[in-house]
């Protein structure tokens, strides 16, 4: 069955005719002629809050929810009583179309051209808008593996010291952001990381938090929220209906708690 499935993943892939839009419209093709299907690299823009404004532009990246993200706990990734995974982007994947766009993006990233063909589609969104990118590296998904984050360092550093494009990333895979900063340093990665962190995330990993010096992401039921931040003083409770007008999730330095949605 696992064959079956990895041959189907090929077959759609072998169906994909550009690595991303920026290649399609380079060969002569027109932007609105060029379909998801036709890609292999293709983002996901704003939605109801992360709804593009004047000056703020939002793209996410996705793959696979919960199948690629190691480190989830049982509140983010495991099941409740009903059967059901606890993931909010896990619902998304119950239409087809997004199940299988997710599958190849999850495939492509492992491609050894995924840094290039990622830059060159980044370039492109720069080229076709004066507004600042708010980039999400996973609204979907998490750094699988230590070698699929390297990649992201590669892509993100290419575009260090542009104030037009803030690269972010909510994880919980914190031991390959632990060995990239050993590797590299912290202060030469250019992605703003939050640590996701849940009520019943190990103790290990809320001190490796602490010790990489992350701020934290973390939700609650609505009802919990007051009470948090009374106990937890140094978070901030997410009020803002439009994170185009908000932004303190992609400039500021904070901890944040949200209601689970």
């Amino acid at each position: 069955e696992k064959i079956l499935k990895k041959k189907g993943i090929y077959v759609m892939l072998e169906k994909c005719k550009w690595n991303s839009l920026s290649h399609a419209v380079e060969n002569g093709q027109k932007k609105s002629k060029v379909r998801k299907n036709d890609l292999l690299i293709s983002f996901s823009y704003s939605n109801a809050k992360l709804r593009d404004t004047e000056e703020v532009k939002f793209i996410q990246w996705n793959i696979l929810a919960v199948e690629t993200c190691p480190f989830r706990t049982q509140l983010c990734g495991g099941y409740d009583e009903k059967g059901r995974i606890n993931c909010y982007a896990k619902k998304s994947e119950r239409y087809p179309s997004c199940r299988k766009r997710r599958e190849i993006h999850t495939e492509v990233s492992k491609m050894e051209n995924f840094v290039e063909m990622m830059i060159h589609q980044i370039e492109y969104e720069l080229k076709c808008t004066k507004k600042v990118i708010f980039f999400r590296i996973h609204e979907s998904g998490d750094f699988y593996n230590y070698e699929y984050l390297e990649k992201w360092y590669h892509i993100t550093k290419h575009f260090e010291g542009n104030s037009r494009i803030v690269f972010e990333a909510y994880t919980k895979s914190l031991p390959y952001f632990d060995k990239l900063y050993q590797k590299y340093g912290k202060d030469s990665v250019n992605i703003k990381v939050l640590s996701s962190i849940w009520a019943d995330t190990k103790p290990e990993m809320v001190e490796l938090t602490k010790k990489l010096g992350l701020k934290v992401y973390t939700a609650t039921e609505a009802k919990n929220i007051d009470k948090f931040i009374q106990e937890n003083p140094s978070y901030e409770k997410c009020t803002c209906e439009e994170c185009g007008k908000c932004k303190k999730c992609y400039v500021e330095n904070i901890n944040l708690i949200v209601a689970i949605h």
